[in-house]
């Protein structure tokens, strides 16, 4: 992670009151699940920030672990949904007084304004409200307001019309070259029968199955 703002997590706050409840480390500005490394919580207060895509500084995987994120007393008043975009776990924001939460209250199911910031609670995931156009596409949560369609395991391509082929090469690839190997075998016993010649014949055949 490669956020410049140094200091602390503010007491008393959304991402404190969320780092008590689970039990969590605190380091800086940060809050990691106790049982792990995992990024949980992220304080960005009064952090002097102009935008809310600094979050895309972060990668994917830190993204998608934070619950509570804090960037209230900041200086931007808009959010769109895309700068939020991979915060499928986030149930607490707190944002600008003048900032209205991304995805609006389709997305959250509690919305409360104040003086100092704007909370955001308990994110609705946009897949309980915005399906997937394609038939054989799974939806996926994305941000707040945002999701994923990825096509099933037995389909791919524009609107995951193509249907994958799933025979079980692995499976089945050994017991067809050991067959082979039998009937193959057979054949030249009956073909040369006593032929001296037939039992190195036999074994160089086995070895370029075999090897």
């Amino acid at each position: 992670m490669q956020l410049d703002c140094t200091s602390y997590i503010v007491p008393n706050g959304t991402v404190s009151n969320y780092c008590s409840h689970i039990q969590g480390n605190e380091s800086g500005r940060c809050c990691f699940e106790n049982a792990s490394l995992t990024l949980v919580g992220l304080d960005l207060k009064n952090c002097d920030i102009n935008s809310a895509n600094i979050l895309q500084r972060l990668s994917s995987e830190e993204l998608r672990n934070i619950v509570a994120l804090s960037m209230q007393l900041n200086s931007f008043d808009s959010a769109a949904e895309e700068e939020f975009q991979g915060l499928d776990a986030l149930e607490h924001l707190e944002l600008p007084a003048d900032c209205k939460c991304p995805g609006g209250k389709q997305v959250w199911k509690q919305i409360s304004s104040f003086t100092s910031h704007t909370n955001c609670e308990f994110q609705i995931s946009a897949c309980s409200w915005k399906s997937c156009p394609a038939e054989n596409s799974l939806c996926f949560p994305d941000g707040p307001g945002l999701r994923q369609c990825l096509c099933d395991d037995s389909h791919s391509g524009y609107r995951c019309l193509r249907e994958e082929d799933h025979f079980p090469w692995k499976i089945v690839g050994p017991t067809y070259a050991v067959a082979t190997i039998v009937i193959v075998t057979l054949l030249l016993w009956k073909k040369y029968g006593h032929d001296s010649s037939f039992g190195s014949l036999k074994t160089n055949i086995d070895a370029r199955f075999l090897n």
